[in-house]
């Protein structure tokens, strides 16, 4: 049976557990309301495809990089010796596959005083080695840094001058073909950006133009700032339209957006680096411990001053971390910020972070980027397990992980993240959950995911919201992991604030839009994995293409893919 109604968890300990902020004495004053818009039935919505996320597309990293340099940890200045191979490698020519070289770390504990740096493609660092030990890289300075940086701080370079703007009144969610006054401008494998910008009425039907009504120490959003480029690569140019190789995970109401086609160029951003079987750790002050703490409910160690993400992508693509171990870092553990694109995380565990417990700590996976995948990775006393930053253009995956002691949300986590799945994701913790939600004036988080799936995942906790003009859907639930007994439908959600005086403020008197798609609510949804499936369903097999038209009928109603869609190639 369909149950079409939001499920919202909302108690004391989630005022604590999301936001982890003081907890109010009265409520805040309510806004003045605004009328949700009426939502525009656009023609044939169709699912993004997750399984086109991550390294070449979803493929799997090559499993062997010629080895061209092997380091040892017996130098007095082991930070120098392993960026000074790092720099020889970046120095050789690229190959036929597009790397340049492994770099062998031998047995051993490798001790780190600074930010490793890798600023050319084609590099692979691996730490396997024949005995089956891989070799440790330790952070031991006593201040905040990142371990491993991948890519320089850079952006995409929009050529504006082959900007055209859509011929069309609206678009769909799950578009691929792009309609413009001229497409015979555009070529067959040009890299090309759809630039969708929103306007003052999506603004203000969000409510994010007035969070300060709401929190006076907040900040409203500023439309300049939420432009987002979904980067893609043209597969065909027909008379009417440019066909992109993805299709784009938002729709495009032009009573809320304009956007435009441009080609792109990405000089600087790096691709085809690897980093794999390694021990990465965070050495800390263990003398330095916070009290009890209503999270955690005991004392905890607390150091701020050592290294905080072990590993974090800049402008990188194509390029992957495989069964990694982060131990104790206390920031964004494993990182892909917003110029990333198509990054693996693969069998890696992000455990027992240190820090105080607050925002912007604990994260234990964090993609910014877009076509980003974390697989079989496991976590650890993380705060935001497996979350997605500002604006993070999708699709992008977590599938097969799992989570141990979580003390908050897997989630978007603020500002409009597009197109995400969390498919098979296992977490436990007191605190632990999943959103989808509006986070209102909690830093100004405002909205936080737009075109959000969770299928067959399980947890204690599931909060869900859905914007206007988005959907969210809940497909199946695991019942190996409990969920909570209390359960708030999200009409009842301000009267029970309201009744127990606890108040999620950050929330209050803001809009949604209508109820999400709630599936299979008690149990696991007959179709295990919808990663999996519109993985199977590309590579020919017609019991996933059933089942894929199937989904496309639980969640729009409408079983008509996009047939015209053509499988990706290389950008960059």
């Amino acid at each position: 049976m369909k149950f079409c109604y939001s499920l919202i968890l909302m108690l004391t300990l989630f005022l604590a557990g999301c936001n982890e902020a003081a907890e109010m004495a009265s409520p805040p004053p309510t806004p003045t309301p605004i009328p949700a818009p009426t939502r525009t039935d656009f023609s044939s919505p169709t699912l993004p495809d997750f399984s086109l996320a991550g390294y070449r597309f979803g493929e799997d990293p090559p499993e062997r990089v010629n080895v061209v340099e092997t380091i040892h940890s017996d130098s007095d200045d082991d930070t120098s010796v392993i960026q000074a191979a790092i720099d020889r490698v970046s120095k050789l020519e690229i190959d036929a596959s597009g790397f340049r070289g492994a770099i062998q770390f031998a047995p051993g504990v490798y001790d780190v005083d600074d930010t490793l740096q890798i600023s050319a493609s084609g590099i692979v660092l691996t730490g396997k080695n024949p005995n089956g030990e891989n070799a440790s890289i330790r952070a031991v300075v006593p201040r905040q840094y990142i371990l491993i940086e991948v890519g320089p701080d850079a952006r995409a370079v929009v050529q504006k001058s082959t900007a055209q703007a859509l011929s069309t009144n609206a678009l769909p969610l799950g578009v691929t073909h792009i309609p413009v006054s001229n497409p015979s401008e555009f070529q067959v494998g040009d890299n090309v950006v759809l630039t969708v910008t929103p306007n003052a009425a999506w603004a203000k039907m969000l409510g994010v133009d007035r969070l300060k009504e709401i929190d006076p120490s907040a900040s409203n959003w500023s439309l300049t700032s939420f432009d987002i480029g979904y980067q893609r690569v043209v597969q065909a140019v027909t008379p009417t339209a440019v066909v992109l190789d993805i299709g784009v995970p938002t729709t495009i109401d032009p009573r809320y957006y304009t956007a435009e086609l441009a080609r792109y160029s990405f000089p600087k951003r790096i691709e085809n680096v690897g980093i794999e079987n390694l021990n990465l750790i965070s050495a800390y002050d263990s003398s330095i411990t916070k009290a009890p703490h209503k999270v955690t409910q005991k004392p905890y160690f607390s150091d701020e001053n050592h290294a905080f993400t072990a590993v974090r992508f800049m402008a990188a693509a194509h390029s992957w971390v495989r069964k990694v171990e982060a131990l104790h870092f206390g920031g964004l553990i494993f990182e892909a910020e917003l110029a990333s694109k198509n990054i693996s995380f693969i069998g890696c565990s992000a455990l027992d972070p240190v820090s105080i417990i607050t925002g912007g700590r604990r994260y234990g996976f964090n993609l910014g980027g877009q076509l980003g995948l974390v697989t079989d990775c496991f976590t650890r006393n993380c705060r935001h397990n497996f979350a997605l930053d500002s604006r993070a253009a999708g699709p992008n995956a977590f599938v097969d992980c799992r989570g141990e002691l979580g003390t908050n949300l897997c989630e978007p986590h603020h500002r409009w993240a597009t197109g995400s799945l969390y498919d098979n994701v296992m977490i436990t913790g007191d605190r632990a959950g999943f959103a989808n939600m509006n986070r209102g004036a909690s830093a100004g988080h405002g909205w936080a995911g737009a075109n959000t799936v969770f299928w067959n995942c399980g947890a204690p906790l599931f909060i869900l919201m859905q914007a206007p003009t988005t959907f969210t859907a809940m497909v199946g639930r695991d019942p190996s992991i409990a969920a909570r007994n209390t359960v708030y439908y999200w009409a009842d959600f301000f009267n029970k604030a309201a009744q127990t005086n606890a108040i999620v403020e950050h929330s209050f008197g803001l809009l949604w839009d209508k109820e999400p798609l709630l599936e299979s609510i008690d149990a696991r949804y007959p179709i295990d994995s919808l990663y999996y499936t519109q993985l199977h369903a590309h590579q020919g097999d017609p019991e996933a293409q059933a089942q894929l038209a199937t989904i496309q009928t639980l969640l729009f109603g409408n079983s008509a893919l996009d047939s015209t869609a053509i499988a990706p190639q290389s950008d960059e």
